[in-house]
């Protein structure tokens, strides 16, 4: 067992994001130590943790039975993987903690090494506020980015010549609508109609619907990003391995952890498929910090890592600064 630890508590807390709450997590051993854990709250956070509190107390004592655990609950996990993402980063800091190591060494993998290239999201707002967005973000360093279709064709073709005019390579750019398209020719049309090829379109049509994805990935001789089409490995097996066109949205709090996170990875290899590390809004810097560990251990199939960002870089753990760059 990789250390082993005396659970006393795991507390939850909801926690005032600068966008929205979120689920917070305090693990406490019977030494008085802690770890602290957070996802972006759901509806039925609170109700998970209080349901499991107590077997999560008498039962982890280290990685292997907390992994355990969480093998044996996958249903429940499946269900609330924000809430379960909250309770195992606790558990693991805990753990690494009483150690006296880092989430790497706890887990056996690969110790955070080199530097973290950031996409920056751009939404779909309106074109002036759009417009000192990117610059911001340019000024920033940014030379990657993901951008967010409105759908109404006038806005976003502004938007894609604001890119063009700032010299943004089309190979840096994918971008998600912001509404899905009911059918794969309404889809194409549009995306055609931008004059603006993408590195990569994000599920633009009705998850899990694999055959429409296909036809709009040939059509635009695109990659499809899949995010709510697959959120944790068993879904894999639902996937077209024709097409390996397919890139899977890695989000540590959609995966329900660090753990399957990490599995996803090992699955993705097997398949041939890529993927990219994905972050949902109010993501704290706990969740993020967990992110670029799937990030570096993924690094021969991760394609780009988001990051939802300020005037500074407000969700990368301050003790790598020289490590994170911003494009």
């Amino acid at each position: 067992m990789r250390g082993s630890v005396t659970l006393t508590s795991l507390t939850p807390a909801c926690l005032a994001t600068c966008v929205e709450q979120a689920l917070w997590i305090e693990a406490r051993d019977a030494r008085g130590s802690v770890g602290v854990g957070a996802a972006e709250t759901v509806t039925t956070a609170l109700a998970f943790v209080a349901e499991h509190q107590r077997e999560w107390i008498d039962q982890v004592t280290c990685v292997e039975s907390l992994a355990d655990w969480a093998e044996r609950h996958r249903s429940d996990i499946d269900v609330n993987p924000a809430a379960w993402t909250a309770v195992e980063l606790a558990c693991l800091n805990l753990l690494a903690n009483n150690q006296g190591c880092s989430l790497e060494g706890l887990l056996g993998v690969p110790e955070l090494a080199g530097r973290f290239c950031y996409t920056a999201v751009l939404n779909d707002a309106p074109i002036g506020k759009f417009a000192m967005r990117l610059d911001q973000l340019l000024a920033m360093g940014f030379e990657s980015f993901k951008i967010i279709l409105s759908g109404t064709l006038q806005d976003d073709r502004a938007r894609i010549r604001l890119l063009q005019n700032a010299g943004v390579a089309e190979a840096r750019v994918r971008t998600a609508p912001s509404q899905a398209w009911s059918d794969s020719c309404s889809c194409v049309r549009y995306i055609d109609a931008l004059g603006y090829r993408f590195m990569a379109v994000e599920e633009p049509v009705r998850a899990a619907n694999f055959a429409t994805l296909n036809r709009v990935a040939r059509a635009l001789d695109t990659a499809i990003i899949l995010n709510a089409s697959v959120a944790r490995r068993e879904q894999l097996q639902d996937v077209p391995t024709s097409n390996h066109s397919w890139i899977i949205d890695c989000q540590v709090s959609k995966m329900g952890g660090l753990l399957r996170s990490l599995q996803m990875l090992e699955a993705l290899r097997s398949c041939g498929l890529r993927a990219v590390v994905g972050t949902q809004v109010g993501e704290t810097v706990n969740v993020a910090r967990a992110a670029l560990t799937v990030a570096n251990v993924g690094r021969d199939i991760v394609l780009a890592q988001d990051g939802l960002f300020g005037a500074d870089l407000p969700y990368i753990d301050l003790s790598l600064p020289d490590r994170v760059i911003r494009q």
